[in-house]
């Protein structure tokens, strides 16, 4: 949820592609129905939540990537030494403000 407030602002944006909406709220760039800017392009809102959530659910159990400052990998993938650290931390700053509220509360 908090990686979706920081992607499309609860669902406002969302990548499109020939004129389509696709679903993608998490800024996924996964490898199904790539739009020209590589995020993938669903065919429902049911389709994005079952494939993103697979992807999340897999990063916690099996990677242990269980917190923000982990999960930074979903902005900038494994070696994020190409990426502007400032946007990094913002990242990880946004997407960790909403996941301590959601989380702990």
């Amino acid at each position: 949820i908090a990686i979706a407030k920081k992607e499309s602002d609860w669902g406002k944006a969302s990548p499109k592609k020939d004129g389509r909406e696709c679903w993608n709220y998490w800024g996924y760039r996964g490898t199904y129905d790539q739009t020209d800017s590589g995020y993938s392009c669903f065919r429902s809102p049911r389709h994005a939540v079952h494939a993103v959530g697979g992807r999340i659910e897999k990063l916690i159990e099996e990677e242990k990537i269980d917190s923000p400052e982990k999960m930074a990998v979903w902005k900038c993938g494994y070696d994020c030494s190409w990426d502007d650290p400032e946007k990094i931390d913002k990242w990880v700053s946004d997407v960790g403000y909403y996941y301590k509220r959601i989380y702990y509360n």
